[in-house]
């Protein structure tokens, strides 16, 4: 039998009549032409040639994982990157990319030890993008021991080195209070800035969330009409995100005026973008009767269709709204679905129901208190540590919810009277050995 009669004629056709490399250079250019699927066409001959060698087969199978990944298939393309490992298993390129796909859960279970494990055989072969990640890792302590010093130095050297946004980025937050016990806004503030110099216009979005959550020593008006600037300039440098939180601040008037029109403008350009907060905006508005007529059955259409975009607020404020017009059931259902994106406020507000309800079949006091302490454990804020008083006061374990609420009340000095009073009316609950009903 034939060589081409065992491997099958249009394969052997090819492997005498194509040249495979001229075929990935090919699609090296179409990639970055953003012509994905038509650059997956000239890969296929180079995968099917049986006489090409092993690293050349380990450049096309991660090539077309590329082409899936800057698509949004991540099975696909972290089945390519594998593949392009078995032919190249010390390629720092692809280790970088299957150790995001572990780190990050794309196309597979998020598994943040092998992440970073991928990440240290990646910089160590010279990968500068892996020597970054690898920073994050440590900053963010996840799948890898915190280490603030040791990530700085990664995260600095990269940034100093060739300019990289995403290194910038991170050595900015590491100066925030979210992650150091000695923060330094002016260090942030300084990396912000040349992080959107070298074109990452999210990093002015990142800036003015710092002046609205008063991480400056500002008057309040001073750091939102900052706030307000730095999002103009971050949406006009083309930051999406921008437009729902400039849409806000019309809303509310934060560094600016109240403008109705203006924030409805700046929520619909968001939609058009694909910003999932800007469905939440927008039903927001309907709910309320913000610039328009009260219409809760547009809200509710809105609020749906950030759901669908996966926004993980959107859930919580459309149960809201079904709490407010009775609907409790419904309201418990998506409430239990925001908890899926693993936020703090998700979990506190599912507990926060689960304990406190009228309604006594809604009422779960072991799962109240299970995601009650997810809460906490993510933020130990005063109102997730209210939401855990109520939680073990609910489950009859009153000297815990007794523990819990004075926690929550010396964590609330910064909050004003109304808030402060309300803790206590709770502590006062459970002094009667009474569980909190609302």
């Amino acid at each position: 039998m034939s060589f081409c009669a065992l491997i099958g004629f249009v394969a052997c056709s090819l492997s005498f009549a194509v040249d495979s490399k001229e075929y990935i250079d090919r699609a090296v250019t179409l990639i970055e032409e953003g012509e994905f699927s038509l650059a997956r066409s000239y890969l296929g001959p180079a995968l099917v040639d049986p006489y090409i060698a092993p690293d050349l087969r380990s450049k096309a199978f991660y090539l077309r994982g590329y082409s899936y990944f800057a698509q949004g298939l991540p099975v696909s393309s972290l089945r390519d990157f594998n593949r392009a490992l078995e032919f190249s298993p010390n390629n720092p390129v692809v280790l970088f990319m299957v150790g995001r796909a572990h780190y990050e859960g794309f196309g597979t279970r998020p598994d943040p030890a092998l992440g970073v494990e991928l990440f240290q055989r990646s910089a160590d072969a010279g990968h500068e993008g892996a020597s970054a990640y690898l920073g994050f890792a440590l900053l963010q302590g996840n799948g890898i021991t915190k280490d603030l010093p040791r990530a700085q130095s990664l995260l600095s050297a990269v940034a100093e080195k060739n300019g990289d946004r995403f290194a910038m980025v991170q050595m900015a937050r590491s100066y925030r209070r979210e992650l150091t016990d000695t923060p330094d806004p002016a260090m942030a503030e300084q990396w912000y800035q040349r992080a959107f110099a070298a074109g990452e216009a999210n990093a002015y979005v990142a800036l003015a969330y710092m002046y609205s959550k008063g991480e400056f020593e500002l008057s309040e008006a001073v750091a939102n009409e900052r706030s307000f600037t730095l999002l103009r300039e971050a949406m006009d440098a083309g930051a999406e995100s921008a437009y729902a939180r400039l849409a806000y601040a019309h809303l509310s008037g934060i560094g600016t005026v109240v403008n109705y029109d203006r924030a409805f403008e700046l929520y619909m350009s968001g939609v058009e973008l694909g910003q999932a907060q800007s469905f939440a905006g927008i039903a927001h508005m309907f709910e309320a009767g913000l610039g328009r007529s009260v219409d809760l059955l547009q809200a509710e259409s809105w609020y749906l269709r950030g759901i669908q975009a996966g926004d993980e607020y959107a859930h919580s404020a459309f149960a809201y709204m079904l709490l407010g017009s009775g609907q409790d059931d419904r309201a418990l259902k998506w409430l239990s679905r925001a908890t899926r994106f693993g936020g703090a406020q998700s979990h506190n507000d599912l507990a926060w129901l689960l304990a406190t309800s009228k309604i006594t079949e809604l009422r779960n006091a072991e799962l109240s208190l299970q995601h009650a302490l997810t809460a906490v454990g993510l933020e130990a804020s005063a109102a997730y540590l209210d939401t855990l008083a109520a939680a073990y006061a609910e489950s009859g374990l009153f000297e815990d919810a007794l523990v819990a609420q004075e926690q929550a009340i010396a964590a609330a000095l910064d909050e004003d009277e109304d808030v402060r009073q309300e803790l206590e009316q709770h502590l006062l609950s459970y002094q009667k050995r009474e569980p909190w009903r609302e």
